[in-house]
């Protein structure tokens, strides 16, 4: 199990840089905690998904999956698989739309939450049961704006 002592705090001033953090957390993650669950945290537009975009073409290209040109949020599928050779190599999930527990059941949560070698989810805290739920091992990353807007704070 991966446990931070401390709370790790990066400032992207521009979406390169924040994919880059995403691509950094990805590869330490895939080293040393799989399967894992990333929850990504922040208001809309806050950088998730850029975060995610970068997270997933690391995770990917570490799996020996040929990572897509374009990555976008699943807001709308809710989940977007991504196989690899040996089954599914990342879930990324997005609960934006989703309001029950019941609803996150009715998907089947656990297959992705416990069975991908790496689920990423945003919005998790929009359903408190979902909270509950999450693997003992999930990581947390907050994104939040900075002063001017423009630079984003990842914790």
């Amino acid at each position: 199990m991966l446990v931070l002592h401390a709370p790790i705090e990066i400032r992207c001033d521009n979406e390169v840089e924040t994919q880059d953090a995403g691509a950094h957390l990805a590869s330490r993650l895939f080293a040393w905690a799989r399967p894992c669950f990333v929850q990504l945290e922040g208001t809309l537009g806050a950088g998730k998904t850029t975060f995610a975009r970068g997270f997933i073409r690391e995770w990917l290209s570490l799996a020996g999956a040929e990572p897509p040109d374009l990555i976008t949020s699943p807001t709308y599928n809710i989940v977007k698989a991504y196989p690899s050779g040996g089954g599914t190599a990342l879930a990324h999930i997005d609960l934006y739309r989703v309001d029950t527990f019941a609803e996150l059941e009715a998907l089947g949560f656990e297959q992705y939450f416990f069975e991908s070698g790496c689920c990423l989810v945003e919005w998790l805290e929009r359903i408190p049961e979902a909270l509950a739920a999450r693997p003992l091992n999930a990581v947390t990353v907050r994104i939040e704006f900075e002063s001017g807007g423009s630079r984003r704070k990842l914790t």
